[in-house]
């Protein structure tokens, strides 16, 4: 759903530039601020959730939140649900839990704090959609590049339209792990600016779940599918998501969450207008989309436009789980290069024309960027550390420890 401000903000753009081929600088265009509409309800038991915005100028970085407006849903004409906004990205969550039913109706309205009043069409729900089978084959993509394609067979009593989405999560497990935290204790400088310290790892055991962690992510853009012209509401092999054979994210464990929302003829045209306008290269080219109208107008006089869609999906999920060993692919790398440093602390000049390497162990220490991976110590002679890049020792760097609570190993 998020991808609308994209494209909210990509569709004011090849407005502004379809009357002129000549160039101009940016502030010599004035631009519409439009109210852009993330609203899509399911039959998923939840707090239900609608972003609103507003366009920005080309030149703006920020995203442009509408904030403290009214935001309530009424189904069939009886039953409201209040949604309180609850980020500071825009988002408005409903303040019950409830799910989206089919043979309802639904209805969106939106009072915005500076007085402007919106409202959706009715929409009422397709039937239930279910898939058949998701599942994961050895393939070759247009680009020929060999990996796993992820399909999905789906079918349904009615719609013939579909929109897929998924959730990846994959194990990762650091190369090497460090065994000790440290602290840096007795910090010394002298009058020849030489230093001196010592490095404490007998207080600071390292945490056994900083070397396996687990990284959960959402699909992007518009995945749509429609069973067309075919006898019955069955659609098959959709492509759902292709993954290089070396992915690091399939280095270790990788299962996916595909998704499938039923959609009428009115929301899959919307978004087959974005995913269109999203794939156009030339955005001065013959095929202009022009303002891509949802089902949200402005209810006072002035005719405002409103980029987006109120949709009510009925939305069906099935989970896999799989690793490269499964279609006989090596092992993938891991995300980042490893590659470790070895310095010894008794080297503390630069006088043998090679960089100190006591400065340098105290450096990347203090930094927070390297750990200790192995230490070696033989009394006076020798003080010799292995360091390892913190992306390699600890992966919570950038991922998380938690072990998702549906994670089947």
């Amino acid at each position: 759903m998020k991808k609308i401000v994209h494209y909210a903000f990509l569709l004011v753009s090849i407005l502004l530039l379809a009357s002129c081929r000549d160039e101009l600088p940016l502030d010599t265009f004035e631009y519409e601020n439009y109210l852009v509409v993330e609203a899509m309800l399911t039959n998923v038991q939840k707090r239900q959730e609608i972003r609103l915005s507003r366009t920005t100028q080309l030149d703006t970085s920020f995203a442009n939140v509408e904030n403290n407006a009214e935001v309530y849903v009424v189904v069939n004409e009886t039953t409201r649900y209040d949604f309180e906004q609850n980020e500071d990205d825009g988002t408005y969550v409903s303040t019950e839990v409830f799910d989206a039913q089919t043979g309802n109706d639904y209805q969106l309205f939106i009072n915005t704090s500076n007085g402007k009043s919106y409202s959706s069409a009715v929409v009422r729900p397709e039937t239930v959609v279910t898939i058949s089978d998701l599942y994961a084959e050895r393939a070759i993509n247009k680009d020929s590049i060999e990996g796993i394609q992820v399909l999905m067979d789906v079918k349904s009593d009615d719609s013939r339209f579909f929109r897929f989405q998924y959730e990846e999560t994959y194990k990762i497990v650091s190369p090497f792990p460090s065994p000790v935290d440290f602290t840096i204790i007795n910090y010394e400088i002298d009058e020849r600016n030489s230093i001196s310290f010592d490095v404490d790892t007998m207080a600071n055991p390292r945490l056994e779940e900083e070397s396996v962690c687990y990284t959960t992510k959402m699909s992007t853009g518009f995945n749509l599918g429609s069973s067309g012209a075919l006898e019955r509401d069955v659609l098959l092999r959709q492509p759902i998501v292709f993954i290089p054979a070396d992915d690091p994210k399939l280095q270790q464990r990788y299962s996916i969450l595909g998704k499938v929302l039923s959609q009428n003829a009115s929301s899959y045209t919307f978004y087959k207008n974005l995913e269109e306008l999203s794939t156009n290269d030339d955005l001065l080219s013959q095929k202009q989309p022009g303002f891509i109208a949802g089902n949200i107008i402005a209810m006072d006089e002035n005719g405002e436009n409103v980029l987006g869609f109120f949709d009510v999906a009925m939305e069906a999920e099935q989970r896999i789980y799989f690793n490269h060993s499964d279609f006989n692919f090596k092992q993938p790398p891991y995300f980042y290069d490893c590659d470790t440093i070895k310095l010894n602390y008794n080297d503390n000049t630069v006088l043998d024309r090679t960089p100190n390497q006591r400065e340098e162990i105290y450096s990347s220490l203090i930094s927070g960027k390297y750990n200790i991976y192995q230490r070696f110590n033989y009394g006076d002679i020798e003080n010799t550390y292995i360091l390892i890049s913190d992306l390699c020792s600890d992966c919570t760097e950038f991922s998380s420890h938690v072990k998702p609570l549906f994670w089947e190993d």
